[in-house]
């Protein structure tokens, strides 16, 4: 998957970049009426990305809360009420500005949560070389398989080419990038800023994939969904939390913390996205919010992200 990345950026950072940052467009979809001359491809992507975005928010906020209330006992519709009306509140009141503000601290919590799992899992399954050992010989690691096949869940080919698409389109045509890049000063902070990200996404998904080969090695031929203990494989990170380290004292605060941050940072930048797309592709050309004062226009998309 990381080599997969390090092309996917490359090739935003020296293909992509330099035009989207020289056009200084608001919205991704500009760039159809500049390139194509056509408002009608622009409303159409409008209307797919609009539909992207929402069924996105909806497994933002309730896939995490399966792990939540599994470590708590609040219910996982509490914890959407809760997480919905926190983010609403400061993406729509703070924007662009506090949403990468408060990005910066949730990754923070974020890598420290993920990071103190991992080494707890590895330490329990008896050091990392055993915890591969294990997972070798399960057939957990495919890293040097080089097939082709549409029916293999994981081989080093597809996840590749997973890393080319995948990452290529979250720095080139994701509105919040464009939203980022546009911000900075010059050409050289907007390329810095992209290899620094891409830096971070491979430093954590490297402690993402040692601490799940050390959970997987814990509890190798002792099934927790086998003996009833859980009842979704999403519950097997929590439920090793407090099984291997509830008794330390906030150590099951920083897991849920760390679940609220990802969950917060993802739906932060979706809220504060797509009013802009929806703003500037569509409403800001309706001759009423032309006419509109600026203040006037503050306000509403301020009731947009909400």
């Amino acid at each position: 998957l990381i080599p997969g990345i390090v092309v996917g950026v490359l090739l935003t950072a020296h293909v992509v970049l330099p035009v989207f940052y020289g056009l200084k467009m608001s919205s991704i979809n500009e760039y159809l009426v500049l390139r194509f001359n056509s408002p009608a491809l622009r409303y159409m992507l409008l209307m797919t990305a609009c539909l992207k975005e929402l069924l996105y928010l909806g497994i933002c906020l309730y896939a995490p809360t399966l792990a939540l209330a599994a470590v708590t006992p609040i219910s996982s519709n509490t914890y959407i009420l809760i997480m919905g009306i926190v983010v609403t509140l400061y993406s729509s009141v703070g924007g662009l500005k506090a949403v990468v503000w408060t990005d910066f601290f949730q990754t923070i919590i974020i890598f420290l949560g993920v990071l103190l799992t991992t080494i707890s899992s590895l330490t329990t399954a008896g050091g990392i070389s055993n915890a591969m050992n294990v997972a070798s010989e399960n057939g957990r690691l495919e890293a040097f398989d080089m097939t082709f096949g549409m029916h293999e869940r994981h081989t080093a080919t597809n996840t590749f080419i997973m890393g080319v698409v995948t990452f290529g389109y979250v720095f080139s045509f994701s509105q919040s990038t464009l939203q980022r890049i546009t911000a900075q000063a010059s050409l050289r902070n907007a390329k810095a800023v992209m290899y620094t990200n891409a830096v971070g996404v491979w430093v954590i998904l490297t402690v993402i994939f040692l601490g799940g080969i050390g959970v997987y090695a814990v509890y190798h031929g002792c099934d927790p969904i086998s003996l009833g203990l859980i009842e979704k494989k999403d519950q097997i990170l929590p439920f090793y939390v407090m099984h291997h380290l509830g008794f330390l004292k906030g150590v099951p605060g920083v897991f849920v913390a760390c679940l609220f941050s990802g969950t917060l940072s993802s739906i932060s930048s979706v809220l504060n996205s797509l009013p802009t797309m929806l703003w500037v592709d569509l409403l800001a050309e309706l001759k009423y919010f032309q006419r509109a004062s600026e203040r006037s226009k503050t306000i509403f998309n301020k009731l947009l992200s909400e």
